[in-house]
């Protein structure tokens, strides 16, 4: 097959693609399903809707609050092990810089992990 065969093999399943998606009406709903009663208006369907809305509005919530405990827990970590660096370096003497580097290095080697 040419590379001209594929590219009019493509260009004509892009169209049939395009014309088989179904059409949808003004509330997302496909335009089948809109002619089929009680489908659409229906007020069960919009307390199903509102049921999905309400669960989804909490999900929200329990994700957000996760995620702020998750950023907590690492500002707190990233406190610790600052002040644990701060702790080394105040322990070393200055004559010993090549110790307290290697020190720190180990340090950091083992709260990257």
């Amino acid at each position: 097959m040419s590379p001209a065969d594929l590219a009019d093999l493509r260009d004509g399943l892009r169209q049939e693609m395009r014309t088989s998606q179904v059409a949808t009406s003004v509330n997302g709903v496909p335009a089948e399903l809109a002619s089929i009663p009680g489908s659409s208006d229906d007020p069960w369907i919009a307390n199903v809707r509102e049921l999905i809305r309400e669960s989804e509005q909490r999900q929200q919530l329990v994700f957000d609050n996760r995620v702020r405990e998750a950023e907590q827990r690492i500002a707190s970590q990233r406190r610790s092990d600052l002040s644990e660096m701060e702790r080394t370096f105040r322990e070393v003497d200055a004559e010993d810089a090549e110790l307290a580097r290697q020190q720190l290095m180990e340090y950091l080697r083992r709260v990257s992990r």
